[in-house]
């Protein structure tokens, strides 16, 4: 969701664009229409201008289906071989499993702790995406100097030290301070987690490895936790 989505859909001083109907909350679900059209436009020169060099696949759909299942459970069967991959790949779904928390908590924990309404717990969702954005980019230069494994280190005990004061702090104000802090680490540590794995995955297979697991943290959904 979009800054501009709240005053043209959300709340709009009279009735939403397009006249959408509210009781239906047609109003809500026209956001990700806006997301959709946002996501176009910004993917829409890879699809255009970058050329892929590719030989054209004789096989059916069916057959190509059938060789992705067998190279998936060979590539289980094989784990056991890369230690480290599987040692890193426990311990990165234990850490994002703990940020996927913290998103799926944060909305109902800010409006029962410090009464934030509708819009203003909108409004921290929509900060924190942007705040892992700018720490994403920002911490690039870190990962190249430091290597991954230091910024997923430095990133994690940034957020359990944020996010202990998050739980002490009774200011409506610090809690969005302190939520905009935590945001610039979780940014770092999906792209550091990553680089890690091609780092640490043999060149001929490090697209296996990055499919082979989801990579990305669950964004919180603010308005069905408040519902």
């Amino acid at each position: 969701m979009q800054f501009g989505d709240l005053p043209a859909f959300i709340y709009p001083t009279g009735n939403p664009l397009g006249g959408l109907d509210k009781v239906s909350f047609e109003h809500v679900r026209a956001t990700n229409l806006v997301c959709a059209l946002w996501v176009l436009l910004f993917s829409g020169p890879i699809f255009l201008f970058v050329k892929e060099e590719r030989k054209r696949s004789t096989e059916s759909l069916w057959q190509v289906a059938k060789i992705g299942f067998k190279n998936v459970w060979l590539l289980i069967r094989k784990l056991p071989q890369y230690k480290e991959i599987a040692w890193f790949l426990l311990a990165k779904m234990i850490y994002i499993d703990g940020l996927n928390t913290l998103f799926a908590f944060g909305g109902i924990y800010a409006a029962g702790q410090f009464g934030m309404d509708m819009a203003e717990v909108l409004i921290f969702g929509i900060l924190l995406n942007i705040t892992a954005g700018i720490g994403a980019f920002g911490f690039a230069w870190i990962d190249d100097i430091f290597g991954s494994r230091r910024t997923i280190i430095v990133s994690l005990l940034a957020v359990l030290i944020v996010g202990f004061c998050l739980v002490i702090i009774t200011d409506k104000m610090w809690f969005y301070i302190l939520g905009m802090m935590i945001g610039l680490f979780f940014g770092p540590i999906q792209s550091a987690s990553r680089t890690m794995l091609v780092r640490l995955s043999p060149p001929e297979m490090i697209s296996e490895f990055l499919a082979f697991i989801p990579w990305r943290v669950k964004q919180p959904h603010f308005w069905g936790q408040l519902c």
